[in-house]
């Protein structure tokens, strides 16, 4: 716990968080070229832009873009811009407007499973600022299951 709390108390060093700062900023110099519809899928890491490698002096500029954003919501902007970006949010939103309350009506008649979905789901919203997980399987089952607690809602009243 110490040493995690160290590394917190020193981010300005941490090479890591600098790194994914360096790699944001690139993901939004990425969108700023190509807004509408972005770099394309899958062309983060392949396409360079112009960073300030006096911030991550232990990596070339070179290496730096290279390299995964390690946020899903980053790496989605720029690689499909607004057409891709807004879809998702949207997505993302009814899910949660409409699973919440609903997991509650559940949970009122002793389906307490909508919560654990939720709360799974709030989490993995979460965890995708800190990982390009969108192009794995587990966010769009937890999405799925998401949309099952509001339909079961929806059918169970």
């Amino acid at each position: 716990l110490a040493k995690r709390w160290n590394t917190l108390s020193r981010l300005e060093s941490d090479k890591p968080f600098q790194t994914r700062l360096v790699l944001a900023e690139k993901g939004l110099l990425l969108f700023e070229s190509q807004p509408l519809f972005g770099i394309g899928l899958g062309r983060f890491a392949a396409e360079r832009a112009a960073l300030d490698s006096s911030r991550t002096p232990w990596a070339s500029s070179e290496e730096i873009n290279g390299r995964s954003p390690h946020n899903a919501y980053i790496k989605v902007l720029a690689e499909t811009g607004v057409a891709g970006t807004l879809p998702l949010i949207a997505l993302m939103a009814v899910l949660f407007f409409s699973g919440f309350p609903a997991s509650i009506v559940l949970a009122r008649v002793g389906e307490t499973w909508g919560l654990a979905v939720m709360a799974s789901m709030a989490g993995m919203c979460l965890h995708l600022g800190a990982l390009s997980g969108l192009t794995n399987t587990a966010p769009w089952f937890i999405f799925g299951l998401a949309a099952a607690v509001s339909e079961r809602s929806t059918r169970s009243q």
